[in-house]
């Protein structure tokens, strides 16, 4: 059947038991035996987008668990020489190494192991760690210095110039026709001067500024196998609001009645969009005879935008910032406990996004996850089982803070600095005087697993500059659109890529992203 992008909807659907049993027992093949026979029969259609959507991830499953018990072990003593079937057991117990069912066997998540000599202390401090420390400090140290200089200056503006591109694996390279979409800064508070340096098409299309989540998007027939990609450049400035400690003094206004100064003006129009992709060729965006590089530049946005200018997008509160977006950001029975319980007694806005935001720091442990499609529903996934990525964290704080009366948004794409690259989610909330303000749950919380109590706080209403934003709303689609279902329908960091017959999926493609030059601007 013809896919859609708001049939990810009906994954809140249960499975008939039938199919939930085969694929618990991890007998993958016979659950997506099972949902043929379903979809013959004379079921709603939302249960025939369900099991359509089923099939693919039941066949994506097995791939992201192919790790035996031994392997694992093998993994971990090649670090801890000495770590024991023991510990190994009671870490499964515990929920820190991430395990599924094929075929009626224990198998090992890929990345149980990265995701153990991340987050364990005992074993990140027995492992020998030698050749790791020099770039690990560099790293740890500009953070540091970026926050302080935040804190001093009450802002940090950086310029990145980046590189991003895809590459189709040997084994699944084919000649013919490919669409490719790579993500590219989005309109928001802290960026400006977008510029598209260089690309490897010569005719492109390039997503609003203010699209959903942003890409440029190409068509090429590749007859050989090369890598697609763009590089750009843009200014990106951090704003430091010393939010955390400021949450005590709203809580203490909201209980003397001074409440009025958090009250908003909620719009039922949907978030808005100023107007479609744009297409390109080399010679038109520059206006050059030979088609040089240099090839786009957001003309309404190259400067510092005025505050009224983003009033339609990051001033303004809509509908959907205090509702649900099935199937992740969902108001389940355990969620709406859960938040009461977090918030019981707090009568400030600030200071029911700080307990959730306490709460979601301090009890919700880093872990690399499978991927995002084949988990049922985020938010509630973090929450029950107290672990997940950046990007759980996050939606478990937008979930808990809408369904509390906080108005909640995603942001995301890349932690974009100068040692490293790599892909990063975090949230957006809203509170008076501020406005939208961040909260980073993940650094939270590792600062918190580090006995880094001031950076927790810091997080909590900031964000420091090394970031490439590329998303201001979860789950949306593409401008262009794909024909296919995405390897991530949620979320864009990476990119995608699809033939004319179908999408690549995980292990069919790789990323690259990296950074070409960063400045500090004062």
């Amino acid at each position: 059947m013809d896919f859609h992008f708001t049939d990810i909807e009906s994954l809140t659907v249960s499975l008939p038991e039938d199919i939930e049993k085969r694929k618990l027992a991890g007998d993958f093949e016979g659950a997506v035996r099972l949902c043929d026979l379903w979809l013959q029969r004379p079921v709603p259609e939302v249960m025939k987008k369900k099991l359509a959507l089923e099939k693919d991830i039941l066949k994506i499953l097995p791939g992201e668990y192919p790790l035996t018990e031994e392997k694992v072990m093998e993994e971990v003593r090649e670090k801890v020489p000495d770590f024991t079937q023991e510990e190994f057991e009671k870490l499964v117990d515990e929920g820190r190494i991430d395990f599924l069912f094929v075929n009626g066997r224990e198998m090992y998540h890929e990345d149980c192991v990265a995701t153990l000599f991340k987050v364990n202390a005992d074993l990140i401090a027995r492992a020998d760690k030698a050749g790791e420390l020099p770039e690990t400090v560099k790293k740890d140290s500009a953070f540091e210095n970026i926050r302080e200089k935040m804190i001093a200056d009450g802002k940090a503006t950086v310029r990145f110039h980046m590189h991003s591109g895809l590459k189709i694996n040997d084994s699944a390279f084919r000649p013919g026709h490919v669409t490719v979409h790579l993500p590219i800064p989005v309109l928001c508070p802290q960026v400006r001067g977008v510029r598209i340096t260089d690309c490897s098409a010569d005719k492109y299309t390039v997503a609003a500024v203010d699209a959903a989540q942003r890409t440029i998007c190409f068509d090429e027939e590749m007859n050989d196998n090369h890598e697609l990609f763009v590089e750009y450049e843009y200014v990106i400035t951090a704003d430091y609001n010393p939010v955390y400690e400021e949450a005590e003094k709203a809580e203490a206004g909201a209980t003397a009645g001074m409440t009025s100064s958090e009250k908003i003006n909620v719009l039922d129009e949907p978030y808005p969009v100023s107007g479609g992709a744009r297409s390109f060729t080399a010679k038109q965006a520059t206006g050059a005879e030979n088609g040089t590089k240099m090839q786009y530049c957001d003309p309404d946005f190259a400067e510092p935008m005025k505050k009224s200018d983003l009033d339609a997008f990051y001033r303004n509160v809509y509908r959907a910032d205090l509702s649900e977006q099935l199937p992740h950001i969902c108001f389940t029975p355990y969620m709406k406990a859960l938040a009461a319980d977090i918030t019981r007694g707090k009568h400030s806005v600030l200071a029911k996004a700080r307990a959730i935001y306490d709460y979601v720091t301090e009890n919700v442990e880093y872990s690399f996850v499978r991927t995002y499609f084949t988990i049922e529903s985020l938010a509630e996934y973090a929450a029950i089982g107290r672990r997940g990525d950046c990007g759980i964290q996050a939606l478990m704080f937008i979930t808990l803070c809408r369904i509390a009366g906080i108005p909640a948004r995603w942001q995301s794409g890349l932690d974009t600095n100068p040692y490293d690259t790599g892909s990063h989610d975090w949230a957006m909330f809203y509170a008076e005087p501020y406005g939208w303000i961040f909260a980073d749950p993940s650094f939270g919380g590792g600062a918190h697993r580090d006995g880094h109590e001031e950076e927790r706080r810091f997080y909590f209403g900031n964000l420091d500059p090394f970031r490439t934003p590329t998303t201001r709303i979860f789950q949306s689609e593409f401008d262009p659109p794909r024909k296919y279902l995405r390897l991530d329908p949620y979320d864009n960091q990476c990119g995608e890529i699809e033939y004319d017959d179908r999408g690549l999926i995980k292990g069919e493609f790789r990323s690259s992203r990296r950074v070409l030059k960063y400045e500090a601007i004062d």
